[in-house]
């Protein structure tokens, strides 16, 4: 039986990452069933598409710090 370690901070990056994820979703649906007033253009408003990119650049970033912590794992 081998023991894994956990990486505290990263797996809290990763919750952020999901979180904030599951908020602009609910801001999209939302506004998508006219709920946001006024309407949001989540396609071409800068702040949209600029959380939109920031969110998966945390997703892709959390993504190749967990490859590089199972190479240095050997794993």
């Amino acid at each position: 039986m081998s023991l894994h370690r956990r990486f505290d901070r990263l797996d809290a990056l990763r919750g952020v990452a999901i979180v904030w994820m599951a908020v602009f979703h609910l801001c999209f649906d939302l506004n998508f069933h006219g709920l946001i007033d006024p309407r949001q253009n989540f396609y071409h408003d800068a702040f949209w598409t600029g959380q939109r990119t920031a969110i998966v650049s945390l997703f892709l970033l959390c993504a190749g710090i967990g490859q590089s912590v199972a190479l240095e794992a050997s794993q």
